[in-house]
């Protein structure tokens, strides 16, 4: 669903939870890169190769997130590059009242988890990936 506040160009959109999960079913993973966490780690990253056609791949690096610090609803600054090399956060468009799904990846697996709502977990930083409409 493409809404106003959709950080995604004309004719693409932030994927759903549900799109996460049809992705992650339909794919085979491996690794590229050391997953060791580092601020200067930008080797580590999750292979995702079609399991209907081993041409076509996808690469999620594990980026990390940038962490804030502050309180209430909206003083929040970004502070560091947190898990750089180790993991990789994905936000989706899916939320359950104030939690939302992201999808997480790591050396061993990749799979959805479902965020706290509370102001700070809603700050941090995470990768965007656009689909096509």
């Amino acid at each position: 669903i493409k809404t106003s506040l959709d950080p995604c160009p004309e004719g693409y959109r932030v994927p759903t939870k549900t799109d996460f999960d049809q992705l992650i079913n339909d794919v085979i993973l491996s690794n590229k890169g050391s997953f060791v966490q580092s601020n200067s780690n930008f080797t580590s990253a999750k292979i995702l190769k079609s399991r209907r056609n081993q041409n076509v791949q996808l690469t999620f690096p594990a980026q990390g997130f940038f962490n804030v610090a502050g309180s209430g609803f909206t003083n929040y600054a970004p502070t560091n590059i947190v898990f750089r090399g180790l993991y990789g956060y994905y936000k989706t468009s899916s939320a359950e009242g104030e939690d939302t799904w992201i999808m997480l990846l790591n050396n061993q697996d990749l799979y959805m988890i479902m965020r706290q709502g509370n102001p700070a977990n809603r700050s941090t930083s995470q990768n965007i990936r656009c689909v096509a409409l």
